[in-house]
């Protein structure tokens, strides 16, 4: 698998691989992952490695892009994930991003968002990005419209009761 990583100021972004499954295991359980995206079902280091080898590598080998690992430059810090992922039951690229909570609030996930959406247009050629956010995750909101993302409509997923937001990345 050929791996490609990319550097913000302070962040080392690659495409999530096998060594990183205890990081996704520990990263998908946590309280904001299951009430603003949804319960996975990641609850071994197995199931963590499956996930990341039949969906993310997937995505990786068709597209040439996937979720990336964010890590911290100084310290080597695994400290969330941030990509653009097709939704095939939508015919859509959505950029999606988590950290663990004590990473939050500090400017990283903006920055390795806005590396990450500048990269998917001029090297993938992707022109069209959304993104979705639960009604009740204002943080999430703020940081899609900082990002130059606008409210587009409410929508449900296949197989989903609850309505989300779905926001459409307006070019300058």
């Amino acid at each position: 698998m050929n791996f490609t990583s990319f550097t913000t100021k302070r962040l080392l972004l690659r495409p999530v691989h096998t060594d990183d499954a205890a990081f996704i295991l520990e990263l998908v359980n946590t309280t904001k992952w299951l009430k603003y995206i949804g319960d996975l079902k990641i609850y071994s280091l197995k199931k963590a490695r499956n996930y990341i080898k039949n969906s993310l590598y997937n995505q990786l080998k068709q597209l040439g892009f996937t979720t990336n690992l964010i890590t911290l430059t100084d310290t080597n810090q695994k400290i969330g994930i941030c990509g653009v992922f097709y939704r095939q039951s939508e015919l859509r690229f959505e950029l999606g991003f988590a950290l663990l909570p004590e990473f939050e609030k500090q400017g990283y996930a903006f920055e390795a968002a806005q590396s990450v959406i500048k990269r998917t247009e001029e090297i993938y050629a992707v022109n069209q990005l959304f993104a979705l956010s639960r009604a009740e995750n204002l943080e999430s909101q703020d940081l899609l419209a900082r990002l130059g993302f606008k409210f587009v409509c409410f929508t449900s997923l296949s197989g989903e009761s609850e309505e989300t937001l779905l926001f459409q990345k307006v070019n300058s």
